[in-house]
């Protein structure tokens, strides 16, 4: 199976200059925990989660609305081309520990976000009905999920 078969693909983005709490309410909207910054060419250039809202608020003692999205987030990021295997995806994922991917065309482009959540219930034999297409063994995704969670 393909990361382009069970990404999500209507997701809210943000540029560096976005100021936090218009992030914080992208991520309401769209009932989400992270929203991935891109450029100007539409490419990731890191990812927000509320996490990092929440620090920010806490640790910089001045309204959301004043801290741009580059003060929090540095350009550090991982991405995944939508037509690669789901099983490279959760390489990349224990590797960077990270619980979601952005996920690009062939021009670096952001098309996508891919979250373990995704992942999980299409493994065979998940209750929603929509995973029987997917070949992927319970401990293949346990395995991804302890490399990302045990702390090194």
């Amino acid at each position: 199976m393909r990361v382009q078969d069970i990404m999500m693909s209507d997701i809210a983005t943000c540029t560096p200059a976005t100021d936090l709490a218009a992030v914080a309410m992208m991520m309401w909207n769209k009932d989400c925990g992270v929203v991935p910054v891109t450029n100007e060419q539409g490419k990731p250039v890191a990812m927000i989660t509320d996490r990092d809202i929440s620090i920010a608020g806490a640790t910089q003692r001045r309204p959301l609305s004043e801290i741009p999205v580059a003060a929090v987030k540095d350009g550090e990021i991982v991405a995944c081309e939508a037509d690669r295997d789901v099983r490279d995806a959760m390489r990349l994922m224990a590797d960077a520990r990270v619980r979601r991917l952005p996920i690009i065309d062939e021009e670096g482009k952001l098309v996508g976000l891919l979250s373990l959540g995704d992942i999980v219930v299409n493994v065979p034999g998940s209750s929603d009905g929509n995973s029987s297409a997917m070949d992927l063994p319970y401990e293949d995704v346990i395995n991804t999920l302890k490399e990302i969670y045990v702390h090194h």
